[in-house]
C-alpha cells in the first residue's frame, strides 16, 4: 500500500544520475524553451509522467517553488538611500 505525504512533509532530494548526452541536451533546449530551470523543467515532467502511471495519485500538487523563486519586490529598482534623496532635493 502507498502512502502519500503532503507537499508540506515531501522534502526535495539531490539526485545524480547518469544520462545520454543528446538527452541531456535536448532537456536543456527543452527547459530553455518554456522559461524554466533544468530542475524545474525535469521536476515538472517527472510529475505528469508519475500522475499519468498511477505512481502519483492525479489530485496531488506539486511542491510548487520552493527554492527562492519570485520574491516580492523583485524587479523593482533598489530605493535610494536618504543621502541620494537629499543630493536630489538640493538638486531641484
Amino acid at each position: 500500500m502507498n502512502t502519500f505525504q503532503t507537499p508540506t512533509t515531501v522534502p526535495r532530494k539531490n539526485a545524480g544520475y547518469r544520462l545520454d548526452e543528446r538527452c541531456i541536451d535536448a532537456i536543456k533546449e527543452l527547459a530553455n524553451r518554456t522559461g524554466k530551470s533544468i530542475n524545474e523543467y525535469l521536476e515538472d515532467l517527472i510529475f505528469q509522467h508519475g500522475k499519468i502511471n498511477g505512481v502519483i495519485p492525479p489530485d496531488a500538487e506539486p511542491l510548487g517553488e520552493t527554492r527562492g523563486g519570485k520574491r516580492l519586490g523583485a524587479g523593482k529598482p533598489p530605493k535610494k538611500s536618504e543621502q541620494e534623496n537629499d543630493r536630489a532635493d538640493a538638486e531641484n
